[in-house]
């Protein structure tokens, strides 16, 4: 496994990272594919709040297999659900239960695509709320989780400040999947193990 550095924390990163959005309905094979993927050098598991089940799937077979301090872990809030400044904690906790675990190595806000989105957040006092949790080390770096709409973002950098500092991870996660990808296949018939690719 090929490793990238990331320079705000120094944290070596696996090329390949496991995107945990839709894991086979067979728990059994799930747990397989994230021991064989951390076998073979993957250590960044990007999670969300939304990806149904994912979470808590994630969570388990980590705690069972002592595996928290061997990855990174990545997850989302689901921001489009906050009505008020309460429901970051309400989510963030939850989300803390679900993984089995009092920190998160990578959080970002899930789906933030315009500066209406932000302006919204802002109302709320999510920069406080931020600066509170990276300052208790429940979440070491925060970020934003873009689809299409990452030039948005570059045509007025003053408007969201230290967010922009975190904006080239969403480059990388970008980059990796174009120029990259993890396969994970199981041969029923041969019975051969994951590979990655």
């Amino acid at each position: 496994m090929q490793y990238r550095e990331d320079k705000a924390s120094g944290n070596m990163l696996s090329a390949l990272g496991f995107g945990c959005m839709r894991f086979p309905r067979d728990k059994a094979e799930t747990e397989r594919m994230i021991l064989s993927a951390i076998d073979g050098g993957v250590n960044f598991f990007d999670t969300a709040y939304a990806y149904q089940n994912s979470e808590v799937t994630l969570g388990e077979i980590i705690a069972k297999h002592n595996k928290r301090k061997d990855i990174y872990i990545a997850t989302k809030l689901p921001y489009i659900l906050c009505k008020n400044a309460d429901d970051f904690d309400k989510y963030f906790n939850e989300q803390l239960r679900r993984l089995q675990t009092d920190y998160v190595d990578y959080y970002f806000i899930h789906g933030l695509s315009d500066y209406a989105g932000w302006d919204v957040l802002r109302k709320m006092n999510i920069e406080h709320w931020i600066a509170e949790k990276r300052e208790s080390g429940k979440i070491k770096h925060i970020g934003f989780s873009l689809i299409s709409a990452l030039v948005v973002f570059f045509m007025n950098p003053m408007e969201i400040g230290w967010a922009m500092t975190f904006v080239w991870f969403a480059i990388i996660l970008v980059v990796v999947a174009v120029l990259g990808f993890l396969l994970v296949s199981f041969d029923r018939v041969h019975g051969r193990k994951a590979t990655a690719i």
